[in-house]
């Protein structure tokens, strides 16, 4: 049986239709006749990045599925100061490895990816201004993991900004970046949503601070909307922490809810 997510709506005059999409390689455990083994199964260990002289560190590294292209897009901090990637075919073989993201003069670190499922991937991460001053930076990427358009500020200010993850919505065309403030008051979850092709506009705090921090954030997408969640920590000690989620609606944010005590 298909799931909603082999299918993609495709918008028409005041007509929506339901197209069902299969991908082009399901795997060799889901051909015609077999059924899932009971154990897991590992493919060998692949090394993803390419050794290089002179040698240095890649660390930090994201991973995102366009189940469209049958692909991987990873994503990691090279030597500090640029972001590469690599494209990885359904079986887990490397189809394009160590290609420049971003390179930069300042340490850079805490990469996030996502895919809108179709022909294009956005990828975020901390940029370091200056000493106490670290911005988030976006770009997007074609399947190719070709740059659209030059690299965009998501949240550019003179706070530290930190910890960003993204989510996309295909049907709409829309990307949504989510970060962490860490300011003089504490931490607060601010976020930010655009179009394909565009840049980030008005920067919208979802969890500011209050009589806690709020820190440690996730989102996912569904369609149309996405969940945001993050951690509320109390400044008092023997307080306990909650995880807190809001639900993001195209020009909406609802009231927050608590997930789970903790």
């Amino acid at each position: 049986m298909l799931t909603r997510r082999m299918f993609f709506m495709i918008l028409a005059a005041s007509t929506v239709v339901l197209a069902p999409i299969v991908a082009a390689h399901a795997g060799p455990w889901r051909t015609p006749g077999m059924q899932p083994a009971a154990v897991p199964r590992l493919g060998p260990e692949v090394q993803i990045s390419v050794p290089q002289y002179p040698e240095c560190h890649r660390y930090q590294s994201d991973v995102a599925f366009n189940w469209i292209h049958d692909e991987y897009l990873v994503v990691w901090v090279r030597s500090l100061t640029n972001i590469y990637g690599a494209r990885l075919n359904w079986d887990g073989t490397v189809a394009r490895s160590d290609f420049v993201i971003y390179s930069g003069s300042t340490t850079q670190q805490n990469p996030a990816v996502t895919t809108n499922e179709q022909n294009r991937y956005v990828v975020a991460w901390e940029h370091q201004y200056s000493a106490t001053d670290w911005d988030i930076l976006g770009i997007e990427l074609n399947v190719d993991g070709d740059q659209v358009a030059p690299f965009f500020a998501i949240a550019p200010t003179g706070e530290v900004e930190a910890r960003p993850d993204v989510a996309a919505n295909g049907a709409t065309k829309e990307w949504l970046a989510v970060w962490q403030r860490t300011a003089e008051a504490g931490d607060a979850i601010w976020a930010a949503a655009w179009k394909s092709g565009a840049v980030p506009g008005k920067r919208v705090p979802v969890a500011a601070v209050t009589f806690w921090n709020n820190r440690y954030l996730a989102v996912a997408a569904d369609i149309p909307g996405y969940l945001i969640v993050y951690e509320g920590r109390a400044a008092d000690p023997t307080q306990y922490q909650h995880i807190y989620g809001r639900m993001w609606w195209p020009e909406a944010v609802y009231l927050p809810l608590i997930i789970r005590n903790g």
